[in-house]
């Protein structure tokens, strides 16, 4: 039976393994021995063997059954398990978000062939390659993983009530101080070395080449324009994309200067023509706008 939210007899449960919970996130993909765990989560090998049905219940069958050591599965059940209960339950969603575990799981979705099937209409497999959408999704969940919420609710609260009532209602209002200002803090300019940055920056200008491409689709197919007649419609046409082409521009070279700002403070080198959209990438001729 699908069970999306966990009871708080599981809850309790896992309120137990949430050290041992923590540990094996940190050191995924690499399996680790009962000894090593205890060693980690700083506790005894007996306080480990007392749990280990439980452990074993979150941990991958086949990796326990030939290496005899302890790996966190991931099947969707268990995935959904520990998001629910680290994300809600310990309102630690650092601690899943910026690890191995998540970005395994993340992968094994082929969001990149997702995106190009829905996105067919929009040319996205035209601009975007995987590693694109892999920069995507580091961005996302690296943002993700900087969520600060609120001092977490007493567990005694979440006792009086089910997780799908009082208890989970508790738990989003924590992360409400996030919506107040969503965009304030997000970080797009993630590299380490000039060939991550380069590829940033290649990115932004198929970002640019994306939604300019589109937006002239959409355009051309919008209705007001629809009932506009020759010359007239194409002068409409052209304001209207010299609009979309400001403020694409504008947000577009404010991320620019927080690179070149990021550069400076990692000493890599940023050349001036890299402030120039389009020096990385321009539109392809075979995409042409129906």
């Amino acid at each position: 039976m699908k069970q999306s939210l966990l009871t708080i007899e599981q809850l309790n449960k896992m309120d137990a393994m949430e050290k041992y919970i923590e540990v094996l996130l940190d050191k995924f993909p690499v399996p680790i021995t009962q000894t090593e765990l205890a060693e980690e989560a700083s506790v005894t090998k007996s306080a480990v063997s007392k749990i280990r049905e439980r452990l074993v219940a979150i941990c991958d069958i086949n990796i326990l059954a030939y290496e005899k050591k302890l790996l966190l599965s991931s099947d969707s059940r268990i995935f959904t398990q520990l998001f629910f209960f680290l994300f809600f339950n310990r309102l630690k969603p650092e601690i899943i978000l910026k690890g191995n575990y998540l970005k395994s799981i993340v992968k094994s979705w082929n969001i990149h062939g997702k995106l190009s099937k829905n996105l067919e209409g929009l040319s996205y497999d035209k601009f975007f390659e995987e590693a694109d959408t892999d920069k995507f999704i580091e961005i996302v969940l690296y943002n993700l993983s900087k969520i600060k919420v609120r001092q977490k609710p007493l567990h005694s609260e979440l006792q009086k009530k089910k997780m799908n009532e009082l208890g989970l209602l508790l738990r989003i209002f924590a992360y409400f101080p996030i919506l107040e200002d969503p965009f304030s803090e997000i970080d797009m300019a993630l590299f380490n070395d000039e060939e991550e940055m380069i590829h940033l920056l290649r990115l932004r200008d198929k970002i640019f080449q994306f939604i300019m491409h589109n937006s002239e689709k959409v355009l051309r197919n919008w209705e007001v324009l629809q009932n506009i007649d020759g010359k007239k419609k194409d002068v409409y046409l052209e304001a209207y994309l010299k609009a979309v082409e400001h403020y694409v521009r504008k947000y577009i070279n404010q991320f620019t200067s927080k690179v070149q700002k990021k550069a400076e403070m990692k000493r890599i080198g940023f050349k001036i023509q890299y402030s120039e959209i389009g020096n990385f990438y321009r539109l392809l001729t075979d995409v042409k706008v129906t």
